[in-house]
């Protein structure tokens, strides 16, 4: 323990060694004094009460059946980026971090493989519960920007959905007006979430409406 408060705001003497951690688990410590540690416990026990009701992307690539990746991420843009990278370190995929698009490029150059991203509840405390989430105007899944999109190709889009990649759509994805957290979604459109007899979950599956979809 050092002799000094390590708080850079105070200058009060040590009292106690703390474990710290910054992005991920950590065997990091800090020596705090007794105001800034009575502080940090208060931060802790509201970190793991609020960590309770978060969510968590989950992404899973088998080979011939077999898992081989696994990896949880805060939102589903992220996971599908990740997954794109990853496939394009190990698989040498090329095109774009898209589901719909990785699917297709797996039909076509390895049928041995398989991706999987579902949707988990209670599991991830690094996600932001007031991230908003826009609906499409034309179906019931969630949109969100391409990052692939640059104005250089009309065949990218500007906006994509967020699905399993299995959805066959007679529109390009389109924002609405109707933007909201997760929270807020779960409150006002439980169907949304609902986990279906398919095992699917809301507009991914055959059971929910197919407003905006080709069957």
């Amino acid at each position: 323990m050092k002799d000094f408060c390590e708080n850079e705001y105070c200058e009060s003497p040590g009292a106690k060694v703390v474990p710290v951690s910054v992005g991920k688990p950590s065997d990091q410590t800090r020596t705090l004094c007794v105001a800034c540690d009575e502080a940090y416990t208060w931060g802790v026990q509201h970190g793991r009460i609020t960590s309770q009701t978060k969510e968590v992307w989950l992404v899973a690539v088998a080979d011939r059946g077999v898992v081989v990746h696994v990896h949880a991420y805060a939102d589903a843009k992220t996971a599908i980026k990740a997954l794109a990278a990853y496939l394009a370190e190990f698989n040498e995929y090329t095109g774009p971090a898209d589901i719909r698009a990785i699917r297709r490029w797996l039909r076509q150059h390895d049928e041995n493989l398989s991706v999987e991203i579902t949707f988990q509840k209670g599991l991830c405390p690094a996600i932001d519960s007031n991230t908003k989430y826009t609906l499409c105007k034309h179906c019931d899944h969630f949109v969100d920007e391409n990052d692939a999109f640059d104005g250089s190709c009309h065949q990218v889009a500007r906006f994509i959905h967020l699905e399993d990649g299995e959805q066959e759509f007679d529109h390009d994805a389109e924002p609405s007006t109707k933007t909201h957290s997760l929270e807020e979604w779960r409150r006002l459109r439980p169907d949304l979430f609902k986990r279906h007899p398919d095992g699917k979950i809301g507009p991914n599956s055959a059971h929910h409406s197919r407003r905006g979809k080709i069957d």
